[in-house]
């Protein structure tokens, strides 16, 4: 019974491995830093615009949200798994083709951790 138990938790194990979507990985990315790009643009917009406490105010808001936005990317590898270098190969693909403004956020977020 164990052996059998044991054999139903490896296949599934290796079944989940096997339905890795770079492009379902890479959208959840790019949902998760939507308000660092909108706080960002915000910035850029009021950097002339507003005064120098305003921006201040801001820069201050978008350390938050980078914050936020590292703790959603790294929340998607509870759903998705350590990444092989393939798989984050390809998410970099994907992002670069529907999302570039997300590749800084993912690169720096700790979710991928290449071999030593």
């Amino acid at each position: 019974m164990k052996i059998t138990s044991f054999l139903l938790l490896l296949s599934l194990l290796l079944a989940g491995c096997s339905s890795f979507n770079a492009e379902e990985v890479a959208t959840d990315i790019c949902k998760c830093n939507t308000n660092l790009v909108k706080i960002n643009e915000e910035i850029k917009n009021s950097v002339n615009a507003t005064s120098n406490k305003d921006v201040m105010a801001l820069f201050v808001e978008a350390g938050k949200v980078h914050e936020q936005t590292k703790k959603c990317i790294l929340s998607l590898s509870n759903q998705h798994g350590i990444l092989t270098q393939k798989q984050y190969d390809a998410i970099l693909v994907k992002l670069g083709e529907n999302c570039k403004e997300a590749i800084e956020p993912f690169q720096k977020s700790g979710w991928y951790q290449p071999a030593e």
